[in-house]
């Protein structure tokens, strides 16, 4: 092998190395702030006649669908706290839920297609609270 060819190969190395090391550590910070941590994966999480109050998710480099169809909110303030990296998340929510959005993104598309024909200011409410980058959010009835 060639000297030229044994130096393209040592930064391709130490590149890919570099990366999984950066990789590794950002997926442990996240584990260590989020309660549910999905990494390089698919990921259907269903909530069946439970109530639910808040939530954490994290996902980098995969696809996470969260279904509240069967669930019921409590009275007061209902969060779900997502940060997403080069991922997507679908979330699909009853149609009397009033869905709240607070958050940043970067380079990300947010689509809230959860679209109440009536008004309901008294109704149920969840706020989700975003960081996304780099990646898609919908929310859906």
């Amino acid at each position: 092998m060639s000297l030229k060819k044994k130096g393209i190969a040592f930064i391709a190395l130490s590149g890919a190395g570099f990366l999984i090391y950066k990789v590794t550590g950002k997926v442990n910070k996240l584990k260590n702030e989020y309660e549910k941590c999905f990494t390089f994966t698919g990921k259907e999480i269903r909530y069946d006649q439970e109530i639910f109050n808040s939530e954490s998710v994290a996902a980098a480099f995969s696809a996470v669908e969260i279904d509240f169809t069967g669930a019921e909110l409590e009275e007061d303030v209902n969060i779900l706290d997502l940060y997403c990296e080069f991922s997507a998340i679908s979330i699909k929510v009853p149609e009397d839920w009033n869905i709240i959005l607070e958050g940043k993104n970067k380079k990300s598309a947010i689509q809230n297609k959860a679209i109440n024909e009536n008004d309901y200011e008294d109704g149920p409410k969840l706020i989700i609270k975003y960081d996304i980058r780099f990646s898609a959010l919908e929310i859906k009835n």
